[in-house]
């Protein structure tokens, strides 16, 4: 929030209808998960830091391992938004919760548009509580 008593600085906080006009987010992280135990944030237009582009896992690649792991087995239904998430978040830069860690990104670029890499999701828990 900017105070302009005086009126004469152009605000712009209209979001054209393209999502809200949030700058940034911080999520804080108040528990811990083992590796495989689900509840990444996931940004699922995004790829790990410094993956190669031969190195990205393509979604029905990802959803192949995940099925041939039965890490998901009877918990989340085959064809399921909720696996294809759990794909995702195993292919896809994704933060595991850990207490006390903290994440910030933004949501626009600097011109102001939207980002598209700041896309977030919460992957389901497969084991424990989040």
């Amino acid at each position: 929030w900017i105070d302009d008593p005086s009126g004469r600085l152009p605000h712009d906080y209209d979001s054209a209808g393209m999502g809200g006009n949030r700058f940034s987010t911080i999520l804080l992280y108040m528990s811990d998960l083992d590796e495989d135990a689900g509840g990444e944030t996931v940004f699922t237009e995004a790829w790990p830091v410094g993956q190669q582009e031969n190195d990205r896992v393509k979604l029905p690649e990802a959803l192949k391992a995940l099925r041939e792991s039965n890490a998901a087995e009877g918990i989340l239904e085959r064809g399921s938004w909720e696996e294809e998430m759990v794909a995702k978040c195993r292919s896809r830069l994704a933060v595991r919760p850990r207490a006390g860690r903290a994440v910030l990104f933004y949501s626009q670029l600097p011109n102001g548009e939207p980002d598209p890499a700041s896309l977030h999701g919460g992957c389901p828990v497969l084991k424990g509580d989040k």
